[in-house]
């Protein structure tokens, strides 16, 4: 008996990503790459899936971010990504955005856990709030 109240007490906790409030338009145009702007900052950001997008497996996306005149560059706070099926109400696993040389980063660990519409957030993050955020739609 007390490990069916354990049980259900574990159930009833709060999850991060139920009820996450997501603002902006979804940009960008669904397929293996994109070209993004984060408007207050006037970065490019090209995304190139390496693999996937999977479902229930991981997938990995290079990330190239430009200035205006499309030279690779670092991003003035930290990229974040965050993925949300606004349908369902809930994310996934955090993302690992790993840096491989000057405005180049791959995305890994990325898990799409099941079929359907998903919105992938890219975020610059000062002291762990959003100060830009553009989002691609998916549909997998």
């Amino acid at each position: 008996m007390r490990l069916i109240i354990l049980i259900f007490l574990l159930g009833c906790g709060d999850s991060p990503f139920i009820n996450k409030e997501t603002s902006g338009e979804v940009r960008g145009i669904p397929g293996l790459e994109n070209e993004l702007v984060f408007p207050s900052q006037k970065v490019i950001l090209k995304t190139y899936w390496n693999k996937g997008p999977i479902v229930s497996d991981e997938s990995k996306l290079t990330i190239i971010l430009l200035d205006e005149y499309g030279r690779t560059i670092d991003p003035p706070l930290k990229l974040n990504i965050l993925l949300w099926m606004p349908t369902m109400g809930h994310g996934s696993f955090p993302v690992k955005v790993k840096k491989l040389s000057q405005g180049v980063y791959e995305a890994q660990e990325i898990f799409f856990t099941m079929e359907g519409y998903w919105d992938i957030h890219f975020q610059l993050m000062e002291n762990n709030k959003v100060q830009d955020e553009v989002k691609w739609g998916l549909e997998l």
